[in-house]
């Protein structure tokens, strides 16, 4: 059985917070993922002890408006929780919620995680009471859950996720006929039979020329690979770029 899509983007982003420097460097912070254990007990047993909290949450996906596929943003929450009261009883100095939200800010905005890019949001105060403090952190990504249906390209860390809002496709190839007996051309098939797309692929932040595809390299789209034959970087802004990509199968 499959962690699904949600889970394991939020074990990655569990990842990046424990090998974030500064809270490495606190050595009193622990993490874990909501969908991995008992919340209750995890946050009671927290507040008992010295130290920060951080629990990942994916808290919703927004499919975007005339979206063909199920594309929009995937929104996850990070929650600090302290116990003011025994933390900071015997070390005024020690690591609070507030420098861990922080650092996780820092650590997490900007990261390519499953090929999406992760956008801080907001933070926000929501203490329970004065021995449970909490820091609410808002974090979004563009992404669509199934990326079967997005177009890809890319290696590792740096694959990129495009939402097709547009796509142009046909059969390539040059017919062959020869003379029929009866005068009239005869044919008899087809050369270097291929597919041909052209595709508009919408995508998450700021991309620059280097993010486009190399001529030759390869792009996958609908259950197909193709070899990129042009790549245009149509308009780039920190929240959305817009990229068209020809292809053909080979």
């Amino acid at each position: 059985m499959t962690k699904g899509f949600q889970r394991e983007f939020c074990d990655e982003l569990k990842r990046l917070v424990d090998a974030a420097d500064a809270i490495k460097a606190a050595g009193t912070v622990e993490s874990f993922v909501e969908d991995r254990a008992d919340p209750d007990q995890k946050v009671r047993a927290a507040l008992a002890k010295n130290g920060v909290l951080v629990m990942v949450a994916a808290t919703g996906h927004s499919r975007r408006p005339g979206s063909s596929a199920a594309a929009g943003d995937l929104t996850v929450e990070l929650t600090c929780f302290e116990n003011p009261k025994r933390n900071r009883a015997s070390n005024p100095d020690a690591f609070t919620l507030v420098q861990a939200a922080e650092a996780i800010k820092d650590a997490l905005h900007g990261q390519t995680v499953m090929g999406a890019k992760v956008r801080y949001l907001e933070m926000r105060r929501e203490d329970a009471d004065e021995s449970d403090y909490r820091m609410v952190m808002e974090f979004a990504a563009f992404t669509a859950l199934d990326p079967s249906n997005a177009a890809a390209w890319g290696i590792g860390a740096r694959t990129l996720w495009g939402e097709v809002t547009g796509s142009q496709s046909r059969r390539g190839g040059t017919a062959q006929f020869e003379p029929g007996r009866n005068g009239r051309s005869r044919f008899v098939g087809v050369h270097d039979p291929h597919w041909a797309v052209t595709l508009t692929c919408d995508v998450d932040g700021a991309l620059d020329d280097d993010d486009l595809p190399e001529l030759g390299g390869e792009f996958t789209w609908n259950g197909r690979t193709y070899s990129c034959t042009d790549a245009e970087l149509v308009s780039s802004g920190d929240d959305l770029s817009t990229v068209r990509l020809s292809g053909r199968t080979t």
